[in-house]
């Protein structure tokens, strides 16, 4: 891994990736000053770099695993449905225009503890090689080779494409299935409540209500020109096994296209130098509520639970908190609020009442 011409906290961080996910230095060749590239199978490699342009000086791992590229955006939509799905810890970032796909996961890390963060959260990454190999597999089976022009694959710098399948691709049944299972009852039911609880502290949840006694609770939340719900709750998933999801929804009337864009205009807000958001899972349009037509937008935060340290809840209300400024920052900056009707200058709390 890269030890030069970096700051001893970033090498500490990336070097904890590469511990946390057991890469064989001989599979990785930097790529830049901040980074490194590792390959997981014959052309699929993964990006790991630091990020260090926040404003206030914090750190964010950022891991990506380039998928596809020129891909048809018609074929291969059943795929990305089920990419956004699947992708817990991770979002799905899809360039229309370019036909270009792929996963990607950022974290800010805390000062107190950066490398350790790195190495709790690396997992997210081994999420995505697991993925992008699934991926390319389901197109090659499902149409042949037109598929592998699509592939966005690189050749190792030395060992070409004489790359074995790296252990990194079992993870999901070695590390994560296991994790979850010794972790589900009060390791889960406690970060559940300290996130829970933290979001009710900071005042960004309205009125929280509990569908069941094991079902999520949902906050109304204010975003400006509607108001929005955040739900947060334990959801179990195939990949991930279960994770802590924190789903933000913004009620809307858009058409399925728009609202496609609208999410990865968000995304890219997430993913801009010097933001502070965590990206742990896709923008998505849904279907209103009300069975009226038209699309809202959806963000699921998704933190496996076989990752997630103990201490996390308040910072993962504290993204939440993040994602929903940067909803309301991008209302602000003139994107069309996605609500059939104008809403009355009123305060949160009238228009829940209304």
């Amino acid at each position: 891994m890269p030890t030069t011409a970096i700051d001893d906290t970033s090498v500490a961080v990336l070097n904890a990736v590469a511990h946390a996910l057991e890469i064989d230095q001989t599979r990785a060749a930097r790529h830049a000053e901040y980074g490194y590239t590792w390959w997981i199978a014959p052309g699929l490699r993964q990006l790991v770099s630091v990020e260090t342009s926040a404003p206030d000086g914090a750190r964010c791992l950022r891991i990506e695993t380039p998928v596809w590229k020129r891909a048809d955006a018609g074929a291969i939509a059943p795929l990305l449905e089920a990419l956004r799905q699947h992708a817990r810890g991770a979002a799905v970032l899809h360039a229309p225009e370019s036909g270009t796909v792929s996963l990607v996961s950022r974290l800010p890390l805390p000062a107190s503890a950066t490398a350790s963060r790195a190495r709790a959260l690396a997992g997210t990454g081994a999420i995505q090689a697991y993925l992008a190999a699934w991926a390319w597999g389901e197109a090659r089976t499902q149409f042949g080779e037109r598929a592998s022009p699509w592939r966005d694959a690189i050749p190792h710098p030395e060992l070409g494409m004489d790359v074995t399948p790296d252990p990194v691709l079992s993870y999901r049944d070695r590390v994560l299935r296991p994790g979850a299972a010794e972790r589900d009852g009060a390791y889960a039911d406690a970060l559940l409540a300290a996130t829970t609880d933290a979001i009710e502290r900071s005042g960004l949840g309205l009125m929280p209500r509990r569908h069941a006694d094991d079902g999520p609770i949902t906050f109304a939340v204010d975003v400006g020109p509607t108001l929005g719900y955040l739900e947060v709750g334990l959801i179990d998933g195939p990949v991930d096994a279960r994770s802590l999801g924190v789903v933000f929804t913004v009620p809307g009337h858009l058409t399925e296209a728009r609202g496609e864009a609208c999410g990865f205009e968000l995304l890219l807000r997430q993913l801009a130098p010097g933001a502070t958001d965590w990206v742990l899972g896709s923008w998505v349009p849904v279907p209103r509520r009300d069975g009226r037509p038209g699309f809202g937008l959806n963000h699921g935060l998704f933190l496996p639970i076989a990752l997630a340290p103990a201490d996390i809840g308040p910072e993962v209300a504290a993204a939440a908190a993040r994602t929903v400024e940067t909803v309301r920052a991008w209302f602000d900056d003139g994107a069309p609020a996605p609500v059939a009707v104008p809403v009355a200058e009123t305060d949160a709390a009238r228009r829940l009442v209304a």
